[in-house]
């Protein structure tokens, strides 16, 4: 998880300034999976350890474990903006900005 934050706290666009007055928090480890046109869907929250972290292809779609990252305005409960680490390759496989306040 920390390294999971780590990874995003490194990227410019999402530096003190542009999150002043938000929340960020890890939302979660979920397995997910990711299609070819670059979509994803939370399948479940992961409560125990699995016996293999690896991503996994089957007919075109892609399970992985993934830490999400969520960004809330400080003064809502509105999702500002969100990023999806892998757990097991610590890729930043999804990304979006936070909503201007």
């Amino acid at each position: 998880m920390y390294h999971a934050l780590l990874i995003v706290g490194e990227r410019d666009d999402w530096k003190a300034t542009l999150l002043e007055n938000m929340t960020v928090c890890v939302e979660g480890l979920d397995y997910c999976a990711f299609n070819t046109f670059g979509g994803f869907m939370q399948i479940h929250p992961v409560t125990s350890p699995p016996p293999d972290w690896s991503p996994q292809q089957v007919n075109g779609t892609t399970y992985r474990y993934v830490w999400i990252i969520g960004v809330t305005l400080s003064s809502s409960s509105r999702l500002g903006g969100f990023c999806l680490v892998d757990a097991a390759t610590a890729e930043l496989l999804k990304f979006a900005l936070p909503a201007s306040p």
